[in-house]
């Protein structure tokens, strides 16, 4: 039983809501809610570092619809940013949706290597599906055959693309934090 939580007569009585949707003071299920949101949307606890790891998340992308492009012999380069980013952009898109949602931004993933490595891949196999469903309707040309290859060469290559930037990024937040201690 909980101490403080009365019945009608005045006795003490069990709660049997379960934990996380008690009432609190100054909340209840919405303002719980709210505060997941905002360990959703607060990241690594500095923006800056958030939106530096967000903007490079970006690149990535950039840089493999740049090179998938130009191994399809299709324009790519600065001349044709346009093109490159409009490949881009249903890879950007389902990583941004799914990405923050499973952890990617969180300040735990700064703390090692492995920790940014493994939630990375975690975030990146999750958003793969949804990208690609994002793909399929922005330029459905593809055969399903072929689309089928392709999927996997994007899980693979942009889960190597992404480790890369990530893992440096992380090492580098790693000795920063370091050289502070």
């Amino acid at each position: 039983m909980r101490r403080g939580v009365l019945g009608e007569r005045g006795r003490a009585v069990k709660e049997t809501r379960p934990r996380e949707t008690r009432t609190r003071k100054g909340g209840g299920p919405i303002a719980l809610a709210a505060a997941g949101q905002r360990r959703l949307v607060e990241g690594t606890g500095n923006p800056r570092v958030t939106a530096a790891l967000a903007i490079g998340d970006a690149l990535v992308f950039l840089v493999f619809a740049g090179v998938g492009r130009s191994s399809h012999h299709e324009a790519s380069g600065f001349g044709a940013l346009a093109a490159v980013v409009g490949t881009a952009v249903p890879f950007v898109l389902g990583w941004f949706l799914v990405a923050p949602v499973v952890g990617a931004y969180r300040r735990a993933n700064l703390r090692s290597l492995g920790a940014m490595l493994g939630r990375t891949l975690l975030a990146w196999v999750a958003a793969w599906p949804v990208a690609m469903a994002l793909r399929w309707i922005f330029a459905p040309r593809i055969a399903p055959r072929d689309f089928a290859i392709f999927a996997l060469v994007v899980l693979a290559t942009n889960a190597v693309f992404l480790g890369v930037w990530r893992g440096l990024f992380a090492l580098v937040m790693g000795r920063r934090g370091a050289e502070r201690r």
